[in-house]
């Protein structure tokens, strides 16, 4: 049925108007698309060989914002936080289970806030750059990517707990 339709658009002459539009969509490209974030994206590791850990969290807590990410127990590796927009400084709470014994930990992050412009008519956006932990509780944490932008792979911040 679908061929039938795309032939008789193709034989009446509307073919070569599909084909302009498809290349100007195909073609456009969002010029007000940032590629920086608000999320800070963390990972557990393992302490043995730094390669993904799953923790058993039950809870998760920005410190001093009243906000709860977690509402059930939840196996996780990998995540994304968000950062304050009205600070430079942010505190995360993490309740895990390890060995059958509740864990809980916190980190201290610090960051820079830079506003800029990508365009003049896409408005502003937000650069979020010189990242780093002032306290932690985690056995082991560290940055491994100092500024906040969208990626699909890899962490800004690893912990590894006890």
């Amino acid at each position: 049925m679908f061929n039938f339709i795309i032939k008789k658009i193709l034989y009446k002459g509307w073919g070569w108007l599909w084909v302009i539009l498809l290349g100007i969509v195909a073609a456009c490209k969002p010029e007000c698309e940032s590629p920086r974030t608000n999320f800070i994206l963390m990972r557990f590791a393992k302490k043995s060989n730094f390669s993904n850990d799953t923790i058993r969290l039950r809870n998760l807590n920005g410190v001093g914002v009243g906000l709860n990410f977690l509402r059930r127990d939840t196996a996780i590796t990998q995540f994304g936080l968000p950062i304050s927009p009205q600070s430079t400084e942010i505190a995360y709470a993490f309740e895990s289970v390890l060995n059958n014994q509740a864990v809980r930990d916190t980190i201290y992050l610090r960051y820079q806030r830079r506003l800029f412009f990508i365009k003049p008519n896409c408005g502003l956006t937000e650069d979020i750059s010189d990242l780093q932990i002032v306290r932690s509780t985690f056995d082991t944490a560290w940055v491994a990517k100092t500024t906040l932008v969208n990626r699909k792979e890899g962490a800004d911040v690893v912990l590894i707990l006890r």
